[in-house]
């Protein structure tokens, strides 16, 4: 953790003088904020730390895509209705800290009786709103000048984190798109020519997907293959696809795999599928390296 001097200035005027410990609780929630891309994972950790910082009961997140809220993250009484009312901006507590960029202070929570007041703030990135942030008691008492101070510090944090889960997401789709699309074609020019294809599926125990080692991993793998061969990452593995790979250079490129996740501490399982013999379209072949991965698990707790 940084020292309470690396906090931007206006923390100094918390309260009228520095809380240290509110200052250190919120580089902590800072620091934790970006240890992860996973955007369901950051807000359920924004939740826990944020207890610690403010008095509430609930807590929503709204996500803004083309003039429309939509929630994804509610928890505390009256998560369910919190959890699943969309609404457009100018609509609403939350639609109307999102077309103002103003906070909403000690307003009335939409669609629920269970919640008293509300304390709603836009998160902006790039002179831009693209969530909603709103924190609610089910008591009337209100929320103070400090409880907004403290939203308004953390709202940078926040806004780049969402930005930053949803570039992984969108980058992680197009991923699995462009695997099925170089699967599709391989597979093409393969039956064309008569000639072989490998798919190499390596399933992952203990990587976080989204994190700084999942892409050295990526890296290092692109760097056993050859140039015209593919890596891609989907969900909680890698896939490679080889094209003119016999089965008989498996086992050699199968140990070199194995090394490249040795070096990081991760357990992986392997297996491969080959085209003829194992599928003849791009789903039969994923299928079945898959399928030669978990055999491989099964085999590896057999020998446990």
């Amino acid at each position: 953790m940084g020292n309470v001097g690396s906090v931007p200035g206006f923390f100094k005027g918390f309260g009228g003088t520095a809380d240290i410990t509110v200052v250190h609780r919120l580089c902590e929630l800072f620091r934790q904020l970006g240890n992860s891309l996973n955007l369901a994972e950051n807000l359920s950790i924004l939740d826990a730390e944020l207890h610690r910082l403010v008095d509430y009961d609930s807590i929503s997140v709204h996500l803004l895509e083309d003039d429309w809220l939509a929630p994804v993250y509610a928890a505390g009484p009256g998560f369910q209705v919190l959890g699943s009312f969309e609404l457009t901006v100018g609509e609403g507590l939350l639609g109307a800290a999102a077309a103002t960029r103003e906070p909403v202070v000690n307003g009335l929570p939409d669609q629920t009786r269970q919640l008293a007041l509300a304390l709603a703030l836009s998160i902006e990135w790039c002179a831009r709103v693209i969530a909603v942030l709103a924190i609610y008691r089910a008591r009337p008492v209100p929320f103070t000048a400090d409880d907004l101070q403290l939203l308004t510090a953390l709202a940078p944090k926040l806004a780049a984190s969402i930005d930053n889960a949803q570039r992984f997401s969108r980058a992680e789709r197009a991923s699995t798109h462009a695997l099925f699309e170089r699967l599709d074609a391989e597979v093409a020019r393969a039956r064309r020519t008569g000639g072989r294809l490998a798919v190499i599926a390596c399933e992952i125990e203990g990587l976080d997907p989204e994190g700084v080692i999942a892409y050295r991993v990526a890296g290092e793998l692109s760097r056993l293959c050859r140039e015209y061969d593919f890596v891609a990452r989907r969900d909680d593995s890698f896939v490679l696809t080889m094209a003119d790979f016999a089965p008989a250079g498996l086992a050699e490129k199968q140990e070199r795999i194995q090394a490249v996740f040795r070096r990081h501490g991760i357990a992986v399982e392997i297996g491969a599928a080959f085209l003829p013999e194992d599928g003849t379209d791009a789903e039969d072949l994923l299928t079945a390296a898959y399928q030669a991965a978990r055999a491989d698990r099964a085999q590896v707790g057999v020998l446990d």
